[in-house]
């Protein structure tokens, strides 16, 4: 078990992004990028909190903070949260 579900959305946008790297750099750019990502998604999942504010970027409730390729950001649970948490990258970037 992940600990996370990826919206529709978001499965749709990962794949967009997958599709735009293989295209237009090339298929192992695609695939580190993909393994990224979905690492992040794991860590995120093992250490709630991880990243910091940035209320120079958005008043939003979100943290941000970097994987070896990507900067990514991700919401802050609300307080009826029910421990898997959604992902739409329409609402928080690339996950």
């Amino acid at each position: 078990m992940s600990g996370y579900v990826l919206s529709v959305e978001a499965e749709e946008d990962l794949f967009e992004i997958w599709r735009y790297l293989a295209e237009e750099a090339d298929l192992d750019t695609a695939e580190l990028i993909e393994s990224d990502l979905y690492k992040a998604f794991e860590l995120l999942v093992k250490t709630p909190g991880l990243g910091h504010k940035r209320f120079d970027l958005t008043q939003h409730p979100v943290l941000f903070f970097s994987s070896s390729t990507l900067f990514l950001f991700d919401r802050l649970p609300n307080q009826n949260s029910t421990g898997n948490r959604g992902c739409s990258s329409r609402q928080t970037g690339y996950c």
